[in-house]
């Protein structure tokens, strides 16, 4: 629930108000029955609680240059939702055994993501500025750090920029290797400032 759309707090509200419902629903087919009504049907309310749910998942959703995030969110809302009309209903053991398998799936998915997100190279856009008196030395030793790092290197183009030397290229890069890469470009004396460009996502050093 960490960084996501949806927080701790709107998933607890949501367990919250769906176990009200069910109560409500509970206690509406208790009185009914109490009244001579034969076949009263606590689900109708609760089956209410799931359709107006999805509203909620979609609120979570977020769409970003054809990228859909919030997934997780939206279907959390909807476990949450389960989790509180389980409790409404007194099947506290199912809504707690629901909540454990829930919270380890997310915490051991997050490890993974991690994991292996750091392993996967990326195409990006490695921008570099450089003082006026930078020469061809200072350009040679860039290469040759991409190169150390064994990151691939494509359509490079070195130009003026008013005072400063501007170099760019395309390259293949995974986090671990960023990092890296990063902190050995920032000892550069000759260096300016630094650019990556990820699709939309621009970050700069």
């Amino acid at each position: 629930m960490r960084s996501k759309p949806a927080g701790v707090r709107t998933h607890v509200l949501i367990s919250l108000g769906s176990c009200l419902f069910m109560v409500i629903s509970e206690a509406v087919a208790t009185a009914s029955r109490a009244s001579g009504f034969p076949t009263p049907d606590p689900a109708r309310i609760a089956a209410q609680v799931v359709t107006g749910i999805g509203f909620l998942g979609a609120g979570a959703l977020i769409q970003n240059n054809y990228a859909i995030k919030g997934l997780t969110s939206a279907a959390t809302i909807w476990c949450m939702a389960a989790i509180g009309l389980a409790c409404g209903t007194g099947l506290y053991a199912t809504a707690l055994s629901a909540s454990i398998a829930i919270v380890l799936l997310l915490i051991l998915f997050e490890v993974l993501e991690k994991h292996f997100g750091n392993r996967r190279k990326r195409p990006m856009s490695l921008q570099i500025n450089l003082r006026k008196s930078a020469k061809a030395k200072q350009i040679r030793e860039i290469r040759k750090l991409l190169y150390d790092h064994q990151i691939p290197v494509m359509n490079e183009t070195v130009s003026r920029l008013l005072n400063e030397l501007l170099y760019i290229t395309n390259i293949k890069i995974n986090r671990s290797q960023e990092e890296s890469l990063l902190q050995e470009l920032q000892q550069n004396s000759a260096i300016v400032d630094i650019m990556i460009l990820k699709q939309s996502d621009t970050r700069e050093i």
